[in-house]
């Protein structure tokens, strides 16, 4: 906020969001993630605040390492629909605006849907031209919920060697036809889709035989699965979508 005020930001002008980590999905623990977050940011209230992920464990005093292989977690069996009360009661409270989900498949999204107050407005999922997640980000959509893609380059440092979209050739090729980067067309390919807007992509189309290439070319792997968490009863990513 500091930062805002001397370069003359209004609050108004920024959207700003967070996320309730699965440590914290215990409805007593909603509200004090929340409130721990508008701390770190200094704010009053948020944008948007997601649950990140379906699958909830209990807190420890030693935070939550996903390439930890020596701390162990113990899993929390907590409804879906009582977290979600919770963030409910957030919105009630005037602390967050807007609340939405991330990494939920469609059957837990159709859980929260039949049982929500208040109806999430957002969902985060991976998706990428290496992994299109078409099925969860139309049924998404056809709910109203507006979709957002995280991982839009499906680069990432320990992905590099394999599945890294931006050097596949298939992008290159299209990135060559429209003088345009790898990232642009990654990105572009998106907002054509109508998921996720970005900078710089909207001096030009993507053709619908580049659109198939993009949809259908690449490895159809999820590359963020939350290993180790596998055997949870809510883990999202055994259904189909």
């Amino acid at each position: 906020m500091k930062s805002m005020k001397e370069l003359g930001i209004d609050r108004e002008e920024l959207f700003i969001t967070s996320k309730v980590w699965f440590t914290h999905l215990h409805p007593d623990m909603v509200e004090k993630s929340c409130r721990q977050s508008l701390k770190d940011l200094q704010l009053k209230y948020l944008d948007l605040l997601l649950v990140h992920w379906p699958v909830a464990f209990k807190p420890c005093d030693k935070g939550f390492r996903i390439q930890d292989s020596i701390t162990k977690y113990t899993v929390d069996l907590i409804p879906l629909t009582d977290t979600w009360k919770a963030m409910e009661k957030l919105v009630d409270d005037g602390l967050v605006r807007s609340i939405g989900l991330s990494n939920f498949n469609k059957r837990q999204l159709d859980e929260i849907l039949e049982h929500a107050r208040i109806k999430p407005v957002n969902l985060q999922i991976e998706m990428h031209a290496n992994f299109p997640n078409t099925k969860m980000a139309e049924y998404a959509q056809s709910k109203g919920l507006v979709v957002t893609a995280y991982s839009p380059l499906s680069s990432m440092a320990k992905f590099q060697e394999k599945g890294n979209a931006l050097t596949e050739s298939w992008v290159q090729r299209i990135a060559e036809t429209h003088n345009k980067t790898p990232a642009q067309i990654l990105l572009r390919y998106l907002v054509q889709r109508g998921d996720s807007p970005n900078a710089q992509i909207f001096d030009f189309n993507l053709t619908d035989d580049e659109m198939h290439t993009l949809n259908t070319s690449g490895t159809n792997e999820r590359k963020f699965t939350l290993p180790g968490s596998e055997c949870h009863p809510n883990y999202p990513f055994h259904d189909d979508y």
